[in-house]
């Protein structure tokens, strides 16, 4: 399902992982709530991303947890963006890798916060991050 980004929060792999397999939490209960308003949406390195990690008893319910959640566009230079960060990072004594690149590049060129527990994406300029306890 495409996603029209107005007013939208992209939840990176982490954070989904720890809401699907977490116990009680206060993220948990804020994916499910962006997820549930309509908020919450994912990209496809996301998607990718969590296939790629899941367990042979979680597969259906992944797959439909995945199917009905917002899926944001990739631009057509999502590639060169995504480099571009992993550059300007590199050249900075940081590094970021290729599927958190292209995460943070799809919420730049849609400006949309970002929902992470990854600690990689402080780094990145201009990308803003979402947090439960600021923005709920």
């Amino acid at each position: 399902m495409e996603s029209d980004p107005a007013g939208q929060v992209l939840i990176e792999t982490s954070a989904l992982i720890d809401a699907m397999r977490g116990s009680p939490s206060d993220l948990r209960d804020s994916v499910h709530e962006l997820i549930v308003s309509g908020q919450g949406c994912i990209t496809g390195a996301v998607m990718a991303e969590m296939i790629a990690g899941m367990r042979p008893p979680e597969e259906a319910r992944l797959r439909r947890f995945l199917a009905a959640l917002p899926l944001l566009s990739d631009p057509s230079d999502v590639w060169e963006r995504a480099g571009e960060l992993c550059y300007g990072l590199r050249r900075r004594g940081r590094t970021l890798g290729l599927p958190d690149a292209l995460i943070a590049a799809v919420a730049l060129a849609h400006d949309v916060p970002l929902l992470t527990l990854d600690s990689d994406f402080a780094d990145i300029p201009r990308l803003r991050l979402w947090r439960p306890s600021i923005n709920s």
